[in-house]
């Protein structure tokens, strides 16, 4: 069963407030990307139940026992799901069968790769509603966040618990529904960055974004972490609608290249 073509074309998203998603080029391999780029992935984690199985032979012991943990059964079918493919999305960077990937995990779960592999490939993944977001740079620290923009019913409380002071008081100021966009943001952002960190989600209030109004519409416009704004490189924006999201990245500046990552199935895979 062959998971992937062997030649993806990048695609910019058909839905995202941000000119810097960017068309690629073919890639004739599946090669690392450029120091200055990320490539993000985008896939559907509802697939058949062939393919499901199919990919869980693909995971570790203890990934099997994590997914047999979950009560629901689309909990149970999601993570699998969302493993295996990332499991065959390094494989294919790395020319390594997926069920031979190893991973390392820090204190809060970050997993990163096992040193064994001796690459300088790094990666996060984050999903949610049956979407995963997967992110990959060549020797960049890389943080990603996928949220469903459900409706919040206490916006400001939540703000007010999770964020800064000035954060908090900037939702306040907006309109019902600015408030949600808002908060959306805000905190696709600051989890983005605590993932790239390797830090808990204790820390988002302790990762104050540098937020100023903008010109055009006088809405909070996110320019970074206020805590050493040059050292990282923010970029949030809308996958699919009604699906938020934001990449952290270290360095000062980084190009997104974009793929869906359903497109690379011919017929599943079957």
């Amino acid at each position: 069963m062959t998971l992937f073509n062997t030649n993806p074309q990048w695609v910019a998203p058909g839905y995202t407030e941000l000119a810097t998603l960017q068309v690629s080029p073919t890639l004739a391999q599946w090669k690392l990307p450029a120091a200055d780029m990320v490539h993000l992935w985008l896939a559907n984690l509802a697939l058949p139940p062939n393919v499901v199985s199919k990919l869980r032979q693909a995971l570790a012991p203890d990934e099997c026992e994590r997914a047999d943990r979950f009560h629901f059964e689309r909990d149970r079918t999601a993570f699998v799901a969302g493993r295996g493919l990332l499991r065959h999305l390094l494989g294919r960077y790395l020319g390594q069968k997926p069920e031979h990937i190893q991973f390392v995990y820090g204190t809060h779960g970050k997993p990163t790769l096992s040193p064994i592999h001796q690459t300088t490939l790094q990666f996060n993944l984050a999903h949610t509603q049956g979407v995963a977001l997967y992110a990959v740079t060549d020797g960049r620290t890389i943080g990603v966040d996928l949220e469903y923009q459900r409706a919040v019913s206490d916006v400001e409380s939540l703000a007010a618990r999770f964020f800064s002071a000035q954060e908090a008081q900037m939702i306040t100021t907006l309109d019902p529904d600015a408030q949600q966009h808002m908060f959306f943001k805000f905190w696709t952002c600051k989890e983005a960055y605590l993932k790239a960190t390797g830090q808990g989600l204790a820390g988002l209030e302790q990762a104050q974004l540098l937020v100023t109004s903008s010109p055009e519409t006088g809405l909070p416009q996110i320019k970074g972490i206020a805590m050493n704004p040059s050292e990282w490189c923010l970029v949030q924006f809308y996958p699919r609608p009604a699906y938020a999201a934001a990449v952290a990245i270290a360095g000062k500046s980084c190009q997104v290249l974009y793929q869906n990552l359903d497109t690379l199935f011919g017929n599943h895979g079957i």
